[in-house]
């Protein structure tokens, strides 16, 4: 391995150890809270994850763009801010899934009208818990 290769490495492996630092934080603030609470965020806590996520795919960043993300303070709370500021929306993510998922019920219904067997059993046939 390339001297160049393991340095960015590292400095991706230190930018993900940074970012899982500010989500235990985030996590471990939450503990206290009521269990209404802790519902009131599972959606900014399900965007954090997804940030975190994307920065764990290899996007190209140079080591200045990951110099800066590293020193960068409260990098998830930032993409998370940045993503309410885009009108961050989960419903047109979730949007062309679920128009498939119907397409197939309806295609499935039409083929067989009178199986009980349902899309969903068809997939998860003892219906065990994902």
């Amino acid at each position: 391995m390339e001297e160049n290769e393991e340095e960015m490495n590292s400095l991706k492996e230190e930018l993900m150890r940074k970012l899982e630092q500010e989500m235990f934080e985030y996590k471990e603030s939450l503990k206290g809270k009521t269990p209404e609470e802790i519902m009131q965020n599972a959606y900014e806590l399900t965007i954090k994850q997804e940030i975190i996520d994307f920065y764990n795919y290899d996007l190209g960043y140079t080591k200045e763009d990951l110099e800066t993300l590293i020193k960068e303070p409260n990098l998830l709370e930032q993409g998370y801010d940045e993503w309410l500021s885009f009108d961050g929306n989960l419903r047109e993510v979730i949007e062309y899934p679920i128009e498939h998922l119907n397409e197939i019920i309806k295609e499935e219904n039409e083929k067989n009208p009178n199986n009980n067997v349902r899309y969903s059993e068809e997939k998860n046939p003892k219906n065990e818990v994902r």
